[in-house]
């Protein structure tokens, strides 16, 4: 018993510390994101919301969307469960907008968590867009470690590059600004008027 109590206050200490961990090398608004490699999703139609064929891994410059909204969760971070319902409703807000639909893509990148936790974290949550494990922390150490959640916002450069035009953690507030914050950034990114 001794044994499992160390161990659950030990769990406990490193779920607390990824979620208050604050990152100097978090890539800014106005900088390249890395072109990270990630873990194809298993699902077809996962894949499909992508653009991806089946696979071992993609890279985000194999994504052809236009803007991509990069969510960065625990699915151990209480903020994180409480700013579930809120990501739903963007996502929702994003595809009934057949505009927003065509250019942008969402998914999650689960920072220290398996596959069957992502899943886990998916079905608890209703979670309609892709999530992707991170188990090793090898994409989370190339984002700057950030503490969770933390968002991204991405729009594609001409050389097909990835932009950051947002980079936030905590919460974005109502979803309905946040998409129209998303495309008033994108349009000043792109050069054009807001």
């Amino acid at each position: 018993m001794k044994g499992w109590c160390s161990i659950v206050v030990f769990v406990s200490l490193l779920l607390v510390s990824a979620c208050a961990t604050t990152a100097a090398d978090c890539p800014q608004a106005g900088q390249a994101m890395p072109d990270l490699q990630l873990a194809t999703p298993e699902d077809e139609v996962q894949r499909g919301y992508l653009g991806l064929a089946a696979g071992q891994s993609f890279r985000l410059s194999d994504l052809k969307a236009e803007i991509l909204v990069i969510e960065i969760f625990s699915m151990y971070c209480p903020y994180c469960q409480r700013e579930a319902p809120n990501v739903n409703r963007f996502h929702e807000l994003v595809t009934r907008d057949s505009k927003a639909a065509e250019r942008i893509r969402i998914f999650g990148i689960g920072v220290s968590n398996s596959s069957y936790e992502v899943k886990v974290f998916q079905n608890q949550y209703a979670i309609k867009f892709p999530l992707i494990p991170d188990p090793d922390l090898a994409v989370h150490d190339q984002v700057g470690s950030v503490r969770t959640p933390h968002f991204f916002v991405l729009k594609r450069a001409a050389d097909g590059t990835r932009q950051v035009i947002y980079s936030e953690s905590g919460g974005f507030g109502r979803a309905d600004a946040f998409l129209q914050l998303i495309l008033e950034k994108a349009g000043q990114a792109a050069g054009a008027k807001p």
